[in-house]
């Protein structure tokens, strides 16, 4: 994660390493897979364009870190109706207000939902809309967060 040429075009890129549940880690099944790959360009805090590999802007447990979670395990609910944890897709999104006050967020996207690395072969898109309030300041972190999700071509 940095940023290349300005301070205003980030990127970020993140792998996953698994053996396939082996211990003998030469085993065949070793496995390198990429989680994360976007840019960014902030044009202003309120005004920012992502693409690339990403999580979709869809509920506060897919876009939270898990040790920011209030329990060990993410809700079913949450598994159930959520999307895909990564997509590739593009969005727009920003931010209103400063870390100590009430912060808002917007986020608004189309993704393929397929999933990490899948292509979409078929006609249709999934379109994701979010807003979050934080109405006791970023650091406070209680954040309420209503989400919208589409799904065309299924």
């Amino acid at each position: 994660q940095g940023h290349a040429v300005d301070p205003k075009f980030t990127y970020k890129l993140q792998f996953e390493a698994s053996n396939g549940g082996q211990i003998d880690q030469t085993a065949p099944d070793n496995n390198v897979g990429l989680l994360d790959a976007w840019v960014n360009y902030e044009f202003d805090p309120a005004l920012n364009i992502a693409a690339g590999q990403m999580k979709s802007p869809f509920g506060l447990q897919q876009t939270h870190l898990s040790w920011r979670l209030q329990t060990v395990e993410r809700s079913q609910a949450s598994n159930f109706f959520a999307p895909p944890p990564r997509e590739i897709g593009g969005m727009i999104w920003g931010l209103f207000g400063e870390p100590d006050a009430p912060v808002i967020e917007y986020s608004v996207g189309a993704f393929n939902g397929e999933g990490v690395g899948a292509t979409n072969d078929e006609p249709g898109q999934q379109f994701v809309a979010a807003i979050r309030v934080e109405p006791f300041g970023e650091e406070d972190r209680k954040k309420l967060a209503p989400t919208w999700m589409q799904s065309e071509g299924d």
